[in-house]
């Protein structure tokens, strides 16, 4: 362990930690990925760090910023996202060395807070490193009617005229929804989304979407859910129109949310399946202390959707 040499990621490295996720995550990561996560950010750049030995790269992960509102004030989030390490040295504490290493960079770079959605075998890793368990976002799941007249209602990328008409709780912390995220998140993503507009009158909503297989069923992953408006008609005939969007192209559609946030009271109606058996768990480390940790580390405090999961 001694001969183990933790350090930030140069480009001199970037074969051999693409080479390691490719191992790590046969076919979800590869060249068009790692070029996506890491090097089309404009503004601030990704947190990465690696563990060396004998001059090889034996473990890597990386952090993405994202950045958050919260009374009106911005915050600087990064996400724990890609990270592998060789099979050869797991179990042997290095990953929780890197961990512990990202934290002490982003306390030199400003960052307020990094958070992460850790799977089963990197969970211990996060607490250990210091990573609170603030909640676990169980997925809801809303059955898509099969017998609505289908409409075409997929959109190119336009809510560039929307971004200053739309909702936001300042008493939450809240993903900042700007063009420069959206051009990053969906369009510059090399994976395919579904964006659909629903209009009425004054009211705008832009569902984000992604599909996938479960078994032999289509599912829809509403990653986001942004709109100007709260009536009860209006998000009620938005939900109709992605029926109609969808219907026998997907079977059902699931997300998460806050509960206690005004979007996840807007949806949970329209969401009746809790599913206990898929989730995500939200760790947050603090790191600037900007945000009382009474608010950081309170669930409650958050309104967050899928679009924040790195993977999804």
């Amino acid at each position: 362990m001694d001969e183990i040499a933790i350090k930030e990621y140069d480009i001199g490295e970037r074969g051999a930690c693409l080479e390691l996720l490719r191992k790590t995550f046969t076919g979800t990561s590869d060249e068009a990925t790692f070029s996506w996560r890491f090097e089309m950010m404009s503004a601030k750049r990704p947190l990465m760090i690696c563990a060396k030995h004998d001059n090889r790269v034996v473990s890597f992960n990386s952090w993405i910023p994202w950045e958050f509102v919260y009374n009106n004030t911005k915050y600087l989030g990064f996400q724990s996202g890609e990270s592998a390490t060789d099979i050869n040295y797991r179990g042997m504490g290095i990953f929780s060395k890197v961990l512990r290493y990202g934290f002490k960079i982003a306390s030199e770079r400003g960052i307020d807070f990094l958070y992460g959605f850790p799977t089963e075998m990197s969970y211990g890793a996060f607490y250990r490193a210091g990573y609170y368990p603030i909640g676990t976002n169980y997925f809801y799941v809303r059955q898509i009617n099969p017998f609505k007249k289908r409409l075409k209602g997929s959109v190119n990328f336009s809510a560039n005229h929307f971004l200053d008409s739309k909702l936001i709780e300042v008493s939450k912390i809240t993903p900042i929804f700007d063009y420069d995220y959206c051009k990053w998140r969906y369009i510059q993503n090399p994976k395919d989304f579904e964006i659909v507009e629903y209009t009425e009158n004054n009211g705008k909503a832009i569902f984000f979407f992604r599909k996938k297989k479960w078994k032999w069923l289509t599912e829809l992953i509403l990653l986001d859910y942004q709109i100007n408006n709260y009536n009860e008609m209006f998000i009620k005939n938005s939900i109709g129109f992605i029926d109609k969007v969808f219907s026998r192209k997907a079977f059902y559609m699931r997300t998460f949310f806050n509960e206690y946030s005004d979007k996840g009271r807007a949806l949970r109606s329209f969401f009746p399946m809790r599913i206990k058996s898929r989730f995500y768990i939200l760790c947050v480390r603090p790191v600037s202390k900007r945000i009382d940790n009474n608010i950081l580390l309170n669930r409650n405090c958050w309104d967050i959707m899928p679009h924040c999961v790195d993977e999804l």
